[in-house]
């Protein structure tokens, strides 16, 4: 999983520095190296990309494996004939687990998933009545954990993602969509319940996290990640992070009536509800072609249209990613955008469907679990060298 920030830089040894300092910085180095090649890497290859000496990166390496971090092992297909095949060098899959979860309208979607970002189990769960989603998102947890033979204490720390925006503190704006989320005290009681700590984050901010991470290697640091289930909902990349903003509201088109996007969503309401179906089937009957679902699709783009000019004159994005159930819609939605940015002519942002769907919140959720973990991990190798 690729989190949408540079990796901060790496301590360097200076005037006045010390040995221990030195230590640590080697340390993160070669555990940075590693995080970039799961398959494992020989000692020589490790020593090539961070410019130390093999003794040097042999000693770090025996360090890092006291701490469970790496595991070394015999390649079963040696590139070398006859001879003795090098040890080669990969993290270790026991450094703890993390749990992603998306808390929507319609359903939960919950994810385990180990530290580098792989996914072991997962569970998507429906409201129930008088039942908190805090007490579904335990449950599920501990359910999932049993599954892949896990204990509870596996979990190193958790991100869930929620309709509406969340402050600095991590505290949830009233939304009346989902009440009780906003409660005194919600997400402290969920921490507390699995036993890690807990980061909360708007879903439409992770969604665009996850679209970031689909985009690693093709340079683009600049990216609007639009988010539409049922209402529309964007998130920021700026200069290869996300910019939630100084209280939370980058992106928040939706809280006041100026731009549209707190009544675009409701032609699709009100059409589901007479058909009796969610509103994913519209966006699927749009793309069958039915007349009135892409007549109901292009207009909800059309009277979105203006925040996402307003974002994209004030960002000036390299592409725009749609996501959410409406890529179901697939080339109508697209195209709708797109003649939605006629009026930037040739400055317009390239327009992309995302391949993620629906999938993005958690992943991005996943995906800004796993870095928080990792900068801990971090954090505590570069501490050691006051030790």
């Amino acid at each position: 999983m690729i989190a949408a920030h540079p990796e901060p830089p790496i301590p360097q040894q200076g005037v006045g520095g010390d040995l221990q300092e030195l230590r640590g910085g080697n340390r993160v180095a070669v555990l940075r190296t590693l995080r970039r090649k799961p398959v494992g890497l020989s000692i020589r290859s490790i020593s090539d990309a961070v410019g130390l000496s093999r003794p040097t990166v042999k000693l770090v390496l025996g360090e890092l494996s006291d701490r469970g971090l790496v595991v070394d092992s015999i390649p079963q297909d040696p590139s070398t004939r006859g001879g003795r095949p090098s040890r080669r060098f990969a993290l270790a899959d026991t450094a703890g687990l993390v749990v992603a979860a998306a808390i929507g309208i319609e359903a939960t979607d919950i994810a385990i998933a180990t530290i580098h970002g792989e996914i072991v189990s997962r569970a998507q769960l429906p409201p129930q009545a008088d039942v908190l989603r805090r007490a579904q998102i335990t449950s599920a947890v501990r359910s999932l954990l049993a599954l892949a033979g896990k204990d509870a204490d596996a979990v190193v720390g958790a991100t869930i993602g929620v309709i509406g925006s969340v402050t600095p503190e991590q505290r949830v704006l009233p939304n009346p969509t989902i009440l009780e989320l906003s409660a005194a005290g919600y997400f402290p009681a969920l921490a507390e319940d699995l036993g890690c700590e807990v980061r909360v984050c708007n879903d439409a901010d992770l969604a665009a996290l996850g679209e970031f991470g689909q985009l690693a290697g093709t340079g683009v640091l600049d990216m609007i990640g639009l988010h539409a289930n049922v209402a529309m909902g964007a998130g920021l990349i700026i200069g290869g992070r996300l910019h939630a903003g100084h209280s939370g509201m980058a992106a928040e088109l939706g809280v006041i009536d100026l731009f549209g996007w707190h009544t675009s969503h409701l032609p699709l309401l009100a059409a589901a509800r007479d058909r009796d179906i969610p509103v994913s089937d519209v966006f699927r009957g749009a793309s069958a072609g039915a007349p009135w679902a892409v007549a109901l699709v292009e207009r909800f783009i059309q009277d979105s249209a203006p925040g996402i000019l307003a974002m994209i004159l004030t960002v000036n994005p390299e592409c725009v990613v749609l996501g959410g159930d409406i890529c179901r819609a697939d080339s109508v939605a697209r195209n709708a955008l797109e003649r939605a940015l006629s009026p930037l002519g040739d400055r317009a942002p390239q327009v992309l469907l995302s391949s993620l769907g629906s999938d993005c919140i958690v992943f991005g959720a996943v995906g800004l679990a796993t870095e928080s973990r990792w900068a801990q991990i971090e954090a505590e190798l570069l501490e050691e060298r006051t030790r």
